[in-house]
């Protein structure tokens, strides 16, 4: 799923969900998790890129192209959802840990399905037993069909 996509989607349900709670905190969390988890992309860049460096244009073009041989993405993994969720309930309260499960659940379930991706390919554990091999982890078919169409489109 493309960034700007999570960013519209997180402040939709950072409003409502402020609508609903009156919660300020909850809501910048909802809207922070729904969001900057995509900030792991930079290190699968980094990763493979080989070197630290801050060129927007050309992470685009590694994630939107597929340049991956090996894909990490360590935030988007959804074994942290309790951590998150209790750590929050914790430390923040129940509303804000609400607001953190809700960004969290809504950046990876647009992430399913905007993306060509295999079933349990949010799990860290799954990406870690692939050797985080993009070809292992990504629907290989689905994502050449993708492709296909956009070259069409």
């Amino acid at each position: 799923m493309k960034t700007q996509y999570h960013l519209i989607i997180s402040i939709f349900f950072s409003l409502i969900f402020y609508l609903l709670t009156s919660s300020v905190l909850g809501s910048i969390l909802l809207l922070v998790f729904g969001f900057l988890l995509d900030v792991d992309h930079w290190i699968d860049y980094w990763i493979a890129s080989g070197k630290i460096k801050f060129n927007v244009r050309e992470l685009f073009e590694y994630s939107y192209q597929c340049k991956y041989e090996k894909i990490h993405l360590f935030l988007h993994s959804i074994e942290l959802l309790p951590i998150l969720f209790l750590v929050g309930f914790k430390y923040l309260g129940e509303i804000p840990a609400y607001g953190i499960a809700i960004g969290f659940i809504t950046h990876i379930l647009t992430d399913y399905s905007g993306n060509s991706v295999k079933p349990f390919s949010y799990f860290f554990i799954y990406r870690l037993f692939n050797r985080f091999e993009f070809s292992r982890i990504v629907d290989m078919r689905r994502l050449k069909r993708e492709i296909s169409k956009k070259g069409k489109g």
